[in-house]
């Protein structure tokens, strides 16, 4: 399988591996990583692929500032590049990146929307906004062109569209002009202290939409949004800062159809479950937990095992989801078992991860944890030999054994009357336990 990587130093790498890969095994096969861009002190903080000029999966990265550059995916070499003149601060966060019906979108944290043109009838045709400010994130729709989602800190999700009325000839060359509000969510009654729920979204993710679907009903107390009747029609589920995840129906409530709590860490990076689209989300929280949800049942439907590391970036595509985070490792599981499939030491702290292939042969690795939605802890002891020693206090096993060992040869060096040279430590704080 083939993935791109993206970090803090700037560097864009291009991985392969085969399923079973982990670097930290020396009996594993070793990855192939290709560094498509050296360092340059400028982190990319959006990863993403095209098709350019025939060229499929070839990557897309966003820099602070408004900055965008299309990267040869074999050599390298910066194909475009281009600058948000609107965008003055050299700092101003990229918070969406997109591919979506020929156009590169690209937004920052101040709302300087941009959507420009690839294809080669309409070369460097470019479509701008400026959406109201300040956000975390922005998202297009995946079949309906001109249509983006957005929200952040204060500022509830929004939906803005081209409406039907103002379609105009041009429409293919520039599906992102003339968008306007055609949805805006309404914040959850106050909590029973009757304090206002604080609003910070910082991600949300379009769900397949079904005429034969059964019609949800709001919760009580919400207030119908009054659409125009032949108005579009949206269905999405988002997360928060504060931990929320909610659903959404644009015919039926400006407010959630329900909204639950989760966790002691805020969420971050939704995405759609590769083999349940229809009902399952994946996202990740601040910790390193990485959780599938179902949203028929409003409950956790298991944990992607991640021991250490806040999740930095989360992707998935056909049967595999991937992450990287400050652990430095790019982790990949199967979607549907929750397997390891592959775990691959990158060095520096990562920041995005883009899956291009995710077809490979072989079986996975199994990490298996003993109580995997409590402790998300793997058993990876369970397969390594047992080694006993004499001694009846060295019969543990794993990190326990090891320790004991340290402390005995520890307290013989210090105390052994036969060893004139060294002397009990004064400082308790000498001791490595």
């Amino acid at each position: 399988m083939k993935v791109y990587t993206s970090d803090e130093l700037g560097q864009l790498k291009a991985i392969e591996f085969t399923r079973g890969t982990i670097t930290s095994d020396p009996d594993t096969p070793k990855p192939t990583i290709n560094i498509l861009i050296k360092p340059t002190k400028v982190p990319i903080q959006r990863l993403t692929a095209c098709t350019y000029n025939d060229a499929i999966d070839t990557p897309v990265i966003g820099l602070p500032g408004g900055i965008v550059k299309v990267v040869d995916k074999e050599t390298g070499e910066i194909l475009q590049e281009w600058k948000d003149a609107r965008v003055q601060d050299e700092t101003d966060k990229c918070i969406g990146l997109a591919y979506a019906h020929g156009h590169i979108i690209s937004c920052t944290a101040s709302g300087y929307f941009t959507a420009r043109s690839l294809t080669s009838d309409a070369a460097e045709v470019t479509t701008t906004h400026t959406l109201p400010a300040p956000l975390s994130f922005l998202r297009t729709h995946p079949t309906e062109a001109g249509t983006i989602i957005f929200g952040g800190k204060d500022r509830d999700v929004e939906i803005w569209a081209r409406q039907q009325g103002e379609k105009k000839k041009d429409d293919d060359t520039k599906p992102f002009a003339g968008l306007k509000q055609v949805f805006k969510a309404k914040n959850v009654k106050n909590d029973e202290l009757d304090l206002t729920v604080p609003i910070w979204p910082t991600d949300a993710v379009f769900l397949p939409t079904s005429d034969s679907a059964p019609e949800e009903k709001p919760q009580s107390g919400n207030r119908y949004a009054r659409t125009p009747p032949n108005g579009p029609t949206y269905k999405f589920a988002t997360i928060t800062r504060f931990r929320h995840i909610r659903l959404y129906s644009t015919p039926l409530a400006r407010r959630p159809l329900w909204s639950t709590q989760l966790g002691p860490q805020p969420l971050h990076s939704l995405t759609l479950h590769p083999s349940k689209p229809d009902d399952e989300v994946i996202f990740a929280d601040n910790h390193s937990r990485i959780t599938s949800f179902s949203l028929s049942t409003r409950l956790s439907t298991g944990s992607y095992l991640r021991p250490t590391g806040a999740p930095m970036g989360l992707e998935c595509k056909g049967r595999v989801v991937a992450s990287v985070g400050l652990d430095r490792y790019l982790w990949v599981w199967d979607a549907r078992t929750r397997e390891v499939l592959g775990k691959v030491f990158l060095k520096v702290k990562p920041t995005a991860v883009w899956v291009v292939d995710d077809e490979d042969v072989g079986d996975g690795v199994k990490v298996e944890s003993e109580d995997e939605d409590e402790d998300g802890e793997g058993d990876v002891w369970e397969g390594l030999e047992e080694v006993k020693s004499e001694s009846e206090g060295e019969k543990g096993e794993g990190e326990e054994g090891k320790r004991v060992k340290r402390r005995r040869r520890y307290e013989k060096s210090i105390f052994d009357p036969n060893n004139q040279t060294r002397t009990k430590p004064q400082n308790s704080n000498s001791s490595p336990f």
